[in-house]
């Protein structure tokens, strides 16, 4: 199975809704772009099913992946954000029970957050990965990044 991993767009930051907490916020003008992007980019991949976490910036981020592929977008819990107190490796775990879940299929874009993301790359390569130093927002995967 081909992976494609993709980090949710800019998101309104400056809203008032909770970042960590469903819905969570929606995109801003520029993740919107950025969201595009990334469907331009995975367009000709062969993705056959695209699944994302259920916070509104990944589900907004997958729409146009969705509409360029004619997918339905699968929402999945287990590949959401970073929780108060969750372990590295209890991410890990539910990251790799997510994708491991959709294995039927021989390309899957998954639509998820910088630190869950980031840890289903460390366990893929047993942790032999370089990722660049952390943004101000301390993630080291860029926002739309596929």
């Amino acid at each position: 199975m081909i992976i494609y991993l993709v980090r949710h767009a800019v998101a309104n930051y400056i809203s008032l809704t909770p970042y960590n907490v469903l819905p969570g916020p929606p995109l801003s003008e520029e993740g919107m772009a950025e969201a595009s992007a990334a469907a331009n980019v995975v367009q000709h991949c062969g993705i056959q099913r695209v699944i994302s976490s259920p916070m509104r910036r990944c589900v907004m981020t997958a729409d146009p992946i969705c509409a360029r592929l004619n997918l339905d977008l699968v929402l999945v819990d287990d590949i959401g954000e970073v929780q108060p107190g969750e372990k590295r490796t209890e991410m890990a775990l539910r990251m790799l029970r997510a994708t491991l879940s959709h294995g039927s299929v021989s390309a899957l874009a998954l639509v998820s957050h910088a630190a869950p993301l980031e840890e289903l790359i460390r366990t893929l390569t047993s942790s032999q990965l370089t990722l660049p130093q952390p943004d101000s927002r301390g993630t080291r995967i860029g926002t739309g990044h596929v």
